[in-house]
């Protein structure tokens, strides 16, 4: 499994790399606003991880920066990754729907795993995280 922390560090990888690609370049951010025909705030969006952006912007950020292609690399790399973890919770989440025992033939209290049948213990009741 994908740790989605994976994702948020290849967010601001790719974020960087816009940023540093941008400075190399010359360009502030309003100037590159200008030759790639986004806003400023989408420049600085996408710099911060904030937003990934669409597949355009990084094309037109890479030709902009001539960054021979590593944006738009980066960009389909980081939405492989975005694939790969969806395809894996709704994997998960298609096992767990699948449990075929009946209610009343599994374990008192316990909750199916999934199509396993690995059996989860209940929550403790009363214990409540402090924090």
């Amino acid at each position: 499994m994908i740790d989605p922390e994976a994702t948020t560090e290849a967010k601001r990888a790719l974020g960087r790399q816009l940023a540093a690609s941008r400075d190399v370049a010359g360009f502030n951010q309003h100037q590159l606003a200008k030759e790639i025909h986004f806003g400023r705030s989408t420049i600085a969006n996408a710099e911060t991880d904030y937003s990934t952006c669409s597949r355009t912007f990084w094309e037109r950020c890479d030709q902009a920066l001539q960054a021979d292609g590593a944006l738009l690399r980066g960009y389909d790399d980081l939405q492989a990754l975005v694939g790969t973890q969806r395809a894996q919770v709704a994997e998960l989440a298609r096992g767990q729907a699948r449990c075929q025992v009946p209610r009343a033939a599994r374990p008192s209290g316990r909750r199916c795993a999934g199509r396993d049948h690995g059996w989860l213990d209940p929550p403790a009741s009363g214990v409540h995280a402090v924090g």
